[in-house]
């Protein structure tokens, strides 16, 4: 589920320079409204496609901002890559894991944020 909220935010002198004309241009102060869409909730998606090879793509969703990390593992639980490992604004993402250079099998993905934990599991043939 998505949600609209307003953002204010300051415009500097160069994102107005690029916004208005010549002598439209309103004070550096000027505030504007800025509609954009953040999920309700945490969430990680299924993986696509799945079984894959050699590449797949991942999507979570973040509500606010926070240290995301999103971790695969093999079903020995150790690490096989870290595709996510920064803090994050609000939003929709998506990240492509490029397999090519593990084997054949069952991995597990596991996202954390902000005392979010979800893990979701992948096939990749070759």
């Amino acid at each position: 589920m998505r949600r609209n909220h307003i953002y204010n935010y300051a415009l500097t002198e160069s994102e107005i320079d690029s916004l208005y004309h010549e002598g439209d241009w309103p004070d550096i102060n000027y505030l504007k409204n800025h509609e954009v869409n953040v999920p309700d909730n945490y969430s990680l998606h299924a993986n696509y496609p799945n079984p894959f090879n050699p590449t797949t793509t991942i999507r979570y969703d973040i509500p606010k901002q926070s240290h995301v990390t999103l971790t695969i593992y093999n079903l020995n639980g150790q690490v096989v890559d870290k595709l996510v490992n920064r803090k994050q604004e609000p939003g929709f993402y998506s990240v492509n894991w490029d397999a090519q250079n593990v084997s054949t099998g069952v991995y597990f993905y596991q996202i954390k944020a902000d005392g979010f934990q979800q893990v979701k599991k992948m096939l990749l043939i070759k």
